[in-house]
């Protein structure tokens, strides 16, 4: 039986970085705060909204912190696919994996996730595609990927996360899962390769290859 490949999504099959940033400081802006460059930001993605506007802006308030956290929500929905796009060889490699059960595992929301997959023209690869919802504790809980394997009948440890955070690296390992750290995404590589992933990708068209060594001595 073929392993069930489990994705990140932003850094990982999409680029998303500009959208989401344009998305967090028109949230900012809006209500009060001081623009941030795509630098500061680039730390929280990965991590929940909540968390991204207290890091970002100067000593929120609760209200501000949700009243920005819904108006990103809107504001990224309508605008997810100005900028982004999917990684090289995300397309090519995918088609390749055919076969594989394979699903997406992410700190969006599903159905904000559900839509950037659609305009990146990529949702119909997976048989699953998971968010973080109110009643999922977001990674590095591992409580994300556990659903996704439960969903799909599936073993934690026949399954494989592809992702490029440390937060990805951490869920997969607290859930027992084999992890492929994407370097080419938006976490510090030397930071990814410290946290002991089972291999490392380079380049997403490196993923087919690596998945048939990590499986290799596996019926």
């Amino acid at each position: 039986m073929k392993p069930t490949l489990l994705f990140d999504l932003d850094g990982t099959l999409v680029d998303s970085r500009m959208d989401i940033a344009q998305a967090i400081n028109h949230a900012i802006e809006l209500y009060g705060g001081i623009k941030a460059p795509i630098e500061s930001v680039l730390p929280y993605i990965g991590t929940t909204l909540e968390a991204t506007f207290q890091g970002l802006m100067h000593e929120p308030s609760p209200e501000t912190i949700e009243a920005c956290t819904d108006e990103y929500k809107s504001y990224y929905f309508d605008h997810c696919d100005v900028y982004s796009k999917p990684f090289a060889g995300v397309k090519q490699t995918l088609t390749q994996l055919r076969g594989h059960r394979m699903a997406v595992v992410t700190t969006k929301r599903s159905y904000m996730a559900q839509q950037l997959l659609q305009k990146m023209d990529l949702a119909e690869h997976f048989e699953l595609i998971l968010g973080t919802d109110p009643d999922i504790l977001p990674k590095p809980d591992p409580a994300l990927i556990l659903r996704a394997c439960d969903l799909l009948e599936c073993e934690p440890r026949r399954s494989v996360l592809i992702g490029d955070t440390e937060y990805d690296i951490r869920a997969a390992h607290a859930a027992g899962c084999k992890v492929i750290a994407a370097l080419y995404g938006f976490g510090d590589p030397q930071q990814l390769e410290q946290l002991d992933p089972d291999a490392v990708a380079q380049s997403f068209d490196q993923i087919s290859g690596l998945i048939r060594r990590l499986f290799s001595d596996q019926p």
